[in-house]
């Protein structure tokens, strides 16, 4: 859920922030919250295995699906770590709407598509990038952990955002 984090905080601090780079990642407008974004997620495997704690405050994903959701074309050593690592994340999360005004508008954003992503499936990268279109955007052939599957070709988008 870094693009919400990343977006709500580049409206508290612009100044400190030179450039976003969403990877495989939600991209709000003002009002917008990961429910809101989700509403259209049709092709996305986050919903069919997600689990909801019983006292529904926490939401985590199936740990038998973990591989399928997340990291589809990342190494079996890959997937064994970053499954140790999971935790169950807080539920109010996806219903907070991000709060954005011309700061965050002022922040130079970029996109890193992923057209094997099953969390953010392209056609909900499409309209996101539609409603708040980015001054670049690049395109992997990766899943939703390119930073695990391809990092290097991740490495030469930085350095290459880092050059703008």
């Amino acid at each position: 859920m870094g693009g919400i984090t990343g977006t709500q905080a580049a409206e508290l601090r612009p100044d400190k922030i030179r450039a976003i780079v969403y990877v495989a990642a939600m991209l709000p407008r003002d009002g917008q919250s990961l429910n809101y974004l989700n509403k259209d997620s049709e092709g996305s495997l986050v919903a069919p295995n997600l689990v909801i704690s019983e006292d529904f405050k926490f939401m985590s994903i199936k740990p038998d699906a973990l591989r399928e959701v997340f990291y589809a074309d990342c190494s079996d050593e890959d997937v064994a770590r970053c499954a140790d690592l999971v935790v169950k994340e807080p539920l109010v999360i996806a219903d907070t709407p991000v709060k954005v005004s011309e700061k965050w508008d002022g922040v130079p954003r970029v996109y890193v598509r992923c057209r094997q992503d099953m969390v953010i499936p392209t056609h909900m990268q499409d309209c996101m990038l539609a409603e708040s279109p980015c001054m670049k955007e690049y395109v992997l052939d990766a899943s939703h952990s390119p930073f695990l599957s391809v990092p290097d070709k991740v490495v030469e988008i930085l350095e290459d955002v880092n050059g703008l």
